[in-house]
């Protein structure tokens, strides 16, 4: 099988059945939602919430998402001297970021025969964030040891993520299929189509008393990787979070005589505090 060779193949033989096993993340055409007819964003709704339960992640393509607002945000900015646009750059791509979450949420409602606004209502008061992450490089025999990992086996305690990722490669997703087993993610090629990989988070499988089950990913040695040294890589991620007071327990929708609440009644901050907790 496999798993018994696996176990006594040497790092480069496991990296090249990895790459026979890439890992087929649904891809989805964003703009039959976001500009399609009525039955078109049924149809995006019905693949999307079937892609996430399946396998909690999904690819969008054509996901752009209109005028920009002016929004401003309490952060702790760089001084315009020294990254000048950072600001506006960031702050822009937070709001096309939120309004494609937003859009995504109304989809999955769709898709899951769910009351308009119900997710997405949740999220109205701002407490999501954007993550900027730099891999520095490493060495690839540090990485094919298995000690050490650019990030060990997580979920994200939001609601949705949506990642951003250079082509260096090394995102891999949990085989539902074969638990505690990943397979990687083909990160898009130089000069091709800008894709966007979106992940259910914890909140999320809260809401829906497990039926949406959060992706579990890692980021590792890329299966094609043949020089002495991973080159650095990049990344950004907007973690789309519940309003912070919003009940982060099962959503009544979910939660039946054969299905009764598996997670308990706290708001989304109490959550993220319980999770912060266990992890720093």
């Amino acid at each position: 099988t496999i798993e018994t060779f696996v176990m006594t193949a040497s790092s480069s033989a496991i990296r090249t059945i990895k790459q026979l096993m890439m890992a087929e993340v649904p891809k989805l055409d964003f703009s039959r939602f976001s500009q399609g007819t009525k039955q078109e964003k049924e149809e995006f709704g019905e693949a999307l919430t079937k892609a996430l339960i399946e396998h909690g992640f999904v690819k969008l393509e054509h996901f752009d998402a209109g005028p920009l607002d002016d929004a401003q945000f309490p952060n702790l900015w760089p001084d315009e001297n020294d990254l000048p646009g950072f600001r506006e750059t960031i702050a822009n791509h937070y709001q096309i970021c939120k309004k494609v979450a937003h859009q995504l949420m109304a989809a999955v409602e769709i898709g899951m025969g769910l009351s308009a606004g119900v997710l997405v209502d949740r999220c109205r008061q701002e407490a999501s964030e954007i993550s900027l992450n730099r891999y520095p490089q490493i060495a690839t025999e540090t990485l094919a040891e298995g000690h050490t990992k650019r990030i060990w086996p997580h979920t994200d305690y939001g609601v949705i993520t949506l990642l951003f990722q250079d082509g260096v490669g090394g995102l891999e997703l949990e085989d539902r299929t074969r638990p505690g087993e990943f397979l990687p993610v083909t990160p898009t090629a130089p000069g091709g189509r800008a894709e966007m990989v979106v992940n259910a988070s914890d909140t999320f499988e809260r809401w829906t008393n497990g039926v949406v089950r959060a992706g579990l990913h890692r980021v590792t040695l890329p299966c094609d990787e043949k020089r002495a040294v991973v080159p650095e890589r990049y990344s950004c991620a907007f973690f789309q979070k519940a309003s912070r007071e919003t009940s982060a327990g099962p959503l009544p929708h979910f939660v039946t005589e054969d299905n009764p609440a598996r997670y308990d009644e706290i708001t989304a901050l109490q959550f993220q505090q319980r999770r912060n907790r266990l992890h720093y």
